[in-house]
């Protein structure tokens, strides 16, 4: 039945004063918030406290009863005195009594279109009592006591604790690819392809400026480069040698040596590591895997990239990358990638 006021989380919900008293475990949770306030409801639980005013607040569709109390004292709320009568509201405040400037009572009429009454009395010498009359039916608008902090829903339907959810969550993250073409031709969900495919995406390429396959294919398990012939890398898959290379499913390797020498990937999608004897479906290879080099696709929108690697051991790497539509109306697309030099 409380409800979370001024941004706090639904701790405030522990405040439930039963039998007079205030159950200590709910209270050593809400002092890590307001120490000084639940301190003040400890040592009041059982202090007379006054009631200097009282008002209405209509915001949002809700009506708020705020009492005011003399040294903003906290009163001890007992949430399982309120209760539905017919067509009124009614809920009572024990250790409480009025001490209004002017008056005796409080009362207002009409404050809302379903609600013809609000009457605040001291029903006994230390209890007050607040009835909300509604027009021949119990009112629809939320009804919300509202004492200092602490704020108290008076309709029946909102007894249940309010609370505020809060759902955190990570975006997904761009070094994790969900699909691969290897192996189906198809742009396919891995988890619905029955081979083994590791993919290193072109985030990862990128950020580990990866410039040479030999230094993609690290990220890969079960993959080794087999030699340093001048000619080209070879590599091996699970055990097996002069593993072939294909680029977009076609076979780079030749068939009888394994060599595939130094692709570039500066134009390169993605790479794709098919392990295991289904390299077959590419024809006469080992059974131990296959590596596809994706090709980037050429893309609507006109777009120009160069790019300058530089390093240590005469390292100078460049390459021009242009894409964009073949017409002027946007018919076809072209993309091309230039390697202009790559030497160390």
């Amino acid at each position: 039945m409380i409800k979370k006021s001024l941004q706090v989380s639904n701790f405030f919900a522990l405040l439930v004063v039963a039998s007079g008293q205030i159950v200590s475990a709910q209270v050593a949770v809400a002092e890590q918030q307001f120490p000084e306030a639940i301190s003040q409801v400890i040592a009041q639980n059982s202090t007379v406290v006054q009631v200097t005013d009282v008002s209405l607040n209509l915001a949002d569709g809700e009506l708020e009863i705020i009492l005011d109390t003399l040294d903003n004292a906290i009163l001890s709320v007992d949430t399982s005195l309120f209760r539905a009568e017919g067509d009124r509201l009614i809920a009572y405040i024990p250790n409480a009594v009025l001490a209004l400037p002017d008056t005796q009572f409080f009362y207002a009429v009409n404050p809302t279109g379903d609600i013809s009454q609000v009457r605040v009395i001291q029903f006994e010498p230390e209890t007050i009592r607040i009835t909300v009359v509604g027009q021949g039916a119990l009112p629809t608008t939320n009804v919300s006591l509202r004492s200092g902090p602490f704020s108290y829903a008076l309709n029946p339907e909102a007894t249940a604790i309010e609370s505020e959810l809060i759902v955190t969550g990570q975006t997904e993250t761009p070094y994790v690819a969900r699909d691969a073409t290897t192996a189906t031709r198809t742009d396919t969900p891995l988890r619905d392809i029955p081979q083994s495919i590791q993919v290193i995406p072109q985030e990862v390429l990128e950020d580990q400026e990866v410039i040479r396959l030999n230094d993609a294919l690290r990220n890969v398990s079960g993959v080794l480069q087999n030699s340093r012939d001048p000619r080209g890398a070879r590599y091996q898959i699970r055990g097996f040698d002069e593993s072939s290379v294909l680029r977009d499913g076609f076979r780079l390797t030749n068939a009888s040596f394994g060599n595939s020498g130094f692709p570039e990937l500066a134009n390169i999608e993605r790479i794709e590591v098919l392990k295991g004897a289904a390299s077959i479906l590419f024809g006469t290879l080992e059974p131990g895997g296959v590596i596809n080099l994706v090709s980037e696709q050429p893309l609507k929108e006109p777009r120009v990239e160069i790019g300058v690697d530089l390093g240590n051991r005469n390292l100078f790497s460049s390459n021009l990358d242009f894409t964009g539509p073949i017409t002027e109306d946007g018919g076809g697309t072209l993309s091309h990638q230039c390697p202009i030099s790559h030497g160390r």
